[in-house]
């Protein structure tokens, strides 16, 4: 029957069939050729978005462990400074004790020196009404300037004890907050 079939066809038929089956094959080789070259792109490509991730990785891996490093040693210096801080802390409390009893001292001497102060113009003033006014006015303009410049004086020391209260007060506060933001308390 297959030699039926050839006879029966025609030459042209025949040319033509293998023309057209020539150009099938053709067509699907040069169609393989193409898509095994995109196939190979591809994969170059995948090979290469694969190196491409592994380098990020990489980099991303160096970044995260260079953050800690950083960060360790952030944490190591200010545990330290906190400890510095403390012991700075422990150590000026004594001086801040010694200071405050140094000013409450200092404190009732001025107030003693005060009082005797007035005691001693109490007295200039019970004597004063013995004497005659106009021997006494020199003397008492010398000790009304000297009173007037011991006044200004006492304001200033009275202020300048105001102030370090503040401050020891502040500092103590301070320290106190310190202590608490640490759970030192």
């Amino acid at each position: 029957m297959k030699i039926e079939v050839f006879n029966l066809a025609s030459e042209d038929t025949l040319i033509s069939l293998v023309v057209f089956s020539t150009a099938f094959f053709f067509f699907l080789y040069q169609r393989i050729k193409l898509l095994k070259r995109k196939i190979a792109i591809y994969e170059q490509s995948e090979d290469s978005g694969r190196k491409s991730l592994q380098r990020d990785l990489n980099r991303m891996n160096d970044m995260i462990d260079d953050l800690k490093y950083d960060y360790v040693n952030i944490q190591d210096s200010i545990e330290r400074e906190l400890v510095e801080i403390e012991m700075g802390n422990l150590n000026l409390q004594p001086k801040m004790a010694d200071f405050q009893k140094t000013m409450s001292n200092y404190s009732q001497k001025m107030q003693k020196i005060l009082e005797q102060l007035e005691m001693g113009i109490s007295s200039i003033h019970q004597k004063s009404k013995d004497c005659e006014t106009q021997d006494l006015s020199k003397p008492l303009s010398i000790l009304n300037n000297n009173l007037s410049t011991a006044m200004v004086n006492l304001e200033r020391v009275t202020t300048s004890c105001m102030t370090q209260s503040d401050m020891i007060n502040e500092l103590s506060n301070d320290f106190a907050l310190i202590k608490r933001g640490h759970g030192l308390e």
